[in-house]
């Protein structure tokens, strides 16, 4: 009877223990599965929050693009706006300097105009001078040789009179124009036109004979 009971107590014990450890691995499964859980979560929530500051991150720096475009966009038209001043400011300049050199070359010519009409007044007196003596001469004389001097100082009173009153000034711009357009291969200077480096080769050619000498 004894024996009976003492191992009817045993096996409850054993069934007891059993239990014990199943409940403890139940237990320790779901205190695993619930930190598993809670992993997850606080993942989920780091995603979030990750998500969300990068978001923010990414809202701010195309911000700060955009303020930084539309700031290049305004250099970049205020660069515009100077350098398109300051070519109005080169193209006036260059067209008060090139309205100065006609001016200079327009008095020039009306200087050159005047000394011509005036120079034709005194050699127009000599001439006439000059002629009435030669003629007189000739025919006191009767030697014809007398009024040859007239025919050379004839040439000379014509092309005065022709620069001073007539139509030479006009012949000559349309004779220069006609060569500018038609024959520009005989304003070309010997050897092309001068450069920087034929410059330099003939500084440094002349600096080597000084050297040498």
């Amino acid at each position: 009877m004894g024996f009976i009971f003492s191992k009817s107590m045993n096996e409850n014990m054993k069934n007891q223990q059993e239990f014990m450890l199943m409940n403890a691995r139940l237990q320790k499964r779901v205190a695993s599965k619930r930190k598993e859980l809670s992993q997850n979560a606080d993942s989920r929530l780091n995603d979030e929050v990750t998500t969300k500051q990068l978001q923010l991150d990414e809202n701010a720096e195309l911000g700060r693009q955009l303020h930084e475009d539309e700031e290049f966009s305004r250099t970049l038209a205020m660069l515009d706006e100077e350098l398109t001043t300051e070519s109005l400011k080169k193209k006036k300049k260059l067209e008060r300097q090139l309205m100065m050199q006609n001016e200079m070359r327009e008095r020039q010519m009306a200087m050159q105009v005047a000394w011509s009409r005036e120079f034709l007044k005194y050699f127009g007196t000599f001439f006439a001078i000059a002629a009435i003596s030669l003629t007189a001469g000739a025919i006191k004389r009767k030697k014809p040789a007398f009024l040859f001097p007239i025919i050379p100082l004839g040439f000379v009173l014509t092309y005065q009179y022709d620069l001073g009153y007539g139509t030479l000034l006009q012949r000559m711009k349309g004779e220069a124009e006609n060569i500018l357009e038609k024959e520009k291969n005989k304003l070309q200077l010997p050897k092309g036109m001068i450069t920087f480096e034929s410059l330099e080769k003939a500084r440094r050619e002349q600096s080597k004979f000084f050297i040498d000498k």
